[in-house]
């Protein structure tokens, strides 16, 4: 089993730059910005699209082996969280740093979750229609959706200055902005403790 999360993330190292290349290149083929590219020949397409689809496969398997198998997760993330557990005071240090990290992550996760729900709108209204007889109304509400609505919302009126009713970043930029604020305040909380030590 080892050798197999050695060779799948040796495989996914050296195939990200290839893989990442390839997507550009397909991305600006499609935008219709690489028409004029002659010199990527029909062999080369075909290499790069199966090393693409190999390391999809190779990338869901270690991720997939990560959550299943203790042993992978310990060999695969403790080199990329740079936890070094060589003596005693190495894992008091990480022991501190992991609680760090873990508290970090939580009030993240916290505020998104927070923010998620918050809806607010800022919009123009016919001063005869209120009470105050204001020309602008503020909105403020809580929403909680544990599925995504099938189809956007439409607003009240045409008259909607200010609008926000969910987070500006995808699915995928939260789980990575999570996964970059976890490993980041792990690996500086432990610096701190490890200089602190000594």
């Amino acid at each position: 089993m080892n050798r197999v999360i050695k060779c799948l993330q040796y495989y996914i190292l050296i195939g990200t730059p290839f893989s990442i290349g390839f997507m550009a290149w397909l991305t600006f083929k499609m935008k219709g910005e690489a028409n004029e590219i002659e010199y990527i020949h029909d062999w080369l397409q075909s290499v790069l699209l199966c090393n693409f689809l190999a390391w999809v496969i190779s990338l869901l398997l270690l991720t997939l082996i990560m959550v299943i198998s203790p042993s992978a997760r310990e060999q695969t993330l403790r080199g990329i969280a740079g936890i070094k557990d060589r003596d005693e005071r190495e894992q008091i240090v990480t022991g501190k740093a992991a609680r760090f990290s873990y508290v970090a992550t939580l009030s993240l996760i916290a505020f998104f979750i927070v923010l998620s729900m918050l809806q607010v709108s800022y919009e123009k209204t016919d001063p005869t229609k209120t009470p105050d007889g204001s020309a602008h109304m503020l909105r403020v509400g809580l929403r909680l959706n544990f599925l995504d609505p099938a189809a956007p919302e439409k607003g009240s009126s045409g008259n909607i200055i200010l609008k926000s009713s969910d987070i500006p970043i995808s699915k995928t930029g939260i789980l990575f902005l999570i996964l970059i604020w976890q490993i980041g305040s792990f690996s500086l909380n432990a610096r701190r403790e490890m200089h602190l030590e000594e």
